[in-house]
């Protein structure tokens, strides 16, 4: 399915944190693809319904609802009940870094950035939805308020952990995961086979395509498509490559299956799609 339209703030130097106003109406969209990232990531759902999958664990989102997802967790999200509307905060731990030995990095901070500690998926908690908003708000100042975002997201943290939203980190088996994860969006421009994408996590084809699929809730190679799928589309936007140069480049090596999988993924031929974005 295509991708929803995603309003972001990608932070500065100055103030690494990342605001992201999701919103989509396309059931079965994607928001977030197959990803995993080193930032705590935590997003406040406010309208509709969306499927999310954290480590093989699916869940759908209710409105005025918390949710996290811990560093390095593969997860992705799609569009369950549109409208699907929340925001997000991506928070890098660069943002909150005490000295060595600072107490709240002792005990808080690195715990949760090196993966000692996670957090519940979901939390419903007035107060930590009150905090949210006001780091969003603070966030959306003309002059933002780097201040009061720090000091309400030390608040949050602090009270997740005195409240039992932040836990020992149990063992998750997904390391394979992240290893055939990164080798596909190394490679996916170049001729990719399942073996090769095996390879990479020591397993064999059946079974890891049986341990792909239950972690991700979708297949090795159907996300293998959708990132080309996903690149063909910033290529016919650009506009300076012809459609058979663009499933080239993307990693396909017939443009009729190229066609037919663009179609497939997005409701539209490539020169469609092109038309349509490039009126």
């Amino acid at each position: 399915m295509d991708i929803t339209l995603e309003v972001s703030c990608r932070g500065s130097d100055v103030l690494p944190l990342g605001l992201y106003r999701q919103q989509g109406a396309i059931p079965g969209a994607y928001v977030t693809p197959l990803q995993y990232h080193k930032d705590l990531e935590i997003f406040l759902s406010l309208e509709g319904s969306t499927q999310v999958v954290i480590d093989g664990e699916s869940m759908e989102t209710q409105p005025n609802t918390l949710y996290f997802i811990n560093p390095y967790q593969p997860h992705s999200m799609q569009i369950a009940a549109p409208p699907s509307r929340y925001d997000c905060l991506l928070i890098p731990a660069g943002l909150l870094s005490f000295p060595p030995g600072h107490a709240v990095m002792a005990d808080l901070i690195g715990p949760i950035f090196d993966g000692k500690l996670s957090f519940v998926r979901q939390s419903q908690d007035p107060y930590l939805i009150e905090l949210f908003q006001r780091i969003t708000a603070n966030y959306d100042e003309k002059e933002q308020n780097a201040a009061g975002i720090i000091g309400n997201l030390l608040l949050f943290l602090d009270h997740c952990q005195k409240h039992g939203l932040l836990q020992k980190t149990a063992d998750q088996p997904t390391q394979p995961i992240r290893k055939a994860v990164d080798y596909i969006q190394q490679n996916f421009q170049q001729k990719l086979t399942l073996t090769q994408i095996a390879a990479t996590t020591g397993m064999n084809e059946k079974y890891f395509c049986s341990y792909f699929k239950k972690h991700t809730h979708t297949t090795p190679i159907a996300y293998l498509t959708m990132l080309r799928i996903r690149q063909a589309k910033v290529l016919l936007r650009e506009n300076r490559l012809s459609v058979l140069e663009v499933a080239f480049s993307c990693g396909f090596d017939n443009v009729s299956f190229f066609i037919r999988q663009f179609k497939a993924a997005t409701g539209q031929t490539p020169g469609q799609y092109r038309k349509s974005v490039c009126q």
